[in-house]
């Protein structure tokens, strides 16, 4: 796979000892990113942003990933991220950490929404890969 770019991915979850949201950061290191501006004119002016990124299951992230339900069942969520909807994707490496809300990211960079994501883990090792698409 041709990879093209870093990501930073924000998940949230809440944790119920602090009583708040928590924002955790994770980076990963050679991804294939494709963003498509559009505009549709059928139902008036309306943007179709859309971005497909890649993911190599040997790609080298700064956590170890695990499913969406497996992550929300963990008590423990350091050291893993996940890949689910709403959750938001940087481009590039980045070290801002979110203190109140997802809007942060929005005011700070080009923010991303996990819209879905789809496992391809056939072929071979260097061919398995996740396909995040976001808005």
């Amino acid at each position: 796979m041709l990879t093209n770019a870093d990501i930073t991915i924000y998940n949230v979850f809440y944790d119920s000892e602090q009583d708040k949201d928590i924002y955790q950061r994770t980076t990963i290191k050679g991804v294939h990113f494709e963003e498509n501006k559009a505009v549709r004119l059928d139902k008036g002016l309306v943007t179709d942003d859309k971005v497909l990124i890649c993911i190599p299951f040997l790609a080298e992230a700064s956590r170890m990933y695990v499913d969406p339900m497996m992550f929300d069942k963990m008590s423990v969520k350091e050291g893993y991220f996940t890949l689910k909807e709403g959750d938001r994707i940087v481009k590039g490496i980045q070290d801002y950490e979110v203190q109140r809300s997802m809007k942060e990211l929005d005011e700070q960079f080009e923010a991303f929404t996990i819209t879905n994501v789809d496992t391809c883990d056939y072929g071979s090792v260097f061919m398995r890969h996740w396909e995040v698409g976001c808005k």
